[in-house]
C-alpha cells in the first residue's frame, strides 16, 4: 500500500520502513479495489495479486529509471495503473467465471 500511496502523491521511491497506520492502509486498499463494500476475501485477493504484480514491477529493468533514463518516462506509472485494473478483475475470479 505504501507503493500506491507514494505513486498517488507523485513520488515513487523505494521502501523506507513502516509508514502510516493500519487505518490508512485499509483506506488505500478500499479506495483502489473497485468495490463499494468488498468482502474480506475480495479485498485479500486484490491485495495479494497486486502485491505480486508490484514486486515484479519493482524488479523489472523496464520500470527502472536508472536503466531506461528518460526513454520510458512515465512507463512505470502506466504499468502500475494497469496492474491495479488487473487486480480489480482478479479479485472477482471466484465468482463462477474462470
Amino acid at each position: 500500500w505504501l507503493f500506491l500511496m507514494h505513486l498517488f502523491h507523485g513520488h515513487c521511491t523505494g521502501y523506507n520502513g513502516v509508514e502510516g497506520s493500519h487505518v490508512e492502509c485499509l483506506q488505500m486498499l478500499l479506495m483502489n479495489c473497485g468495490m463499494m463494500d468488498p468482502s474480506w476475501a475480495e479485498l485479500r485477493n486484490f491485495a495479494w495479486f497486486l502485491n505480486l504484480q508490484l514486486k515484479d514491477c519493482e524488479s523489472s529493468v523496464f520500470c527502472d529509471a536508472t536503466f531506461t533514463g528518460d526513454t520510458l518516462k512515465g512507463f512505470k506509472t502506466f504499468v502500475v495503473d494497469f496492474m491495479i485494473l488487473m487486480a480489480k478483475d482478479f479479485k472477482h475470479h471466484d465468482k463462477g467465471t474462470v
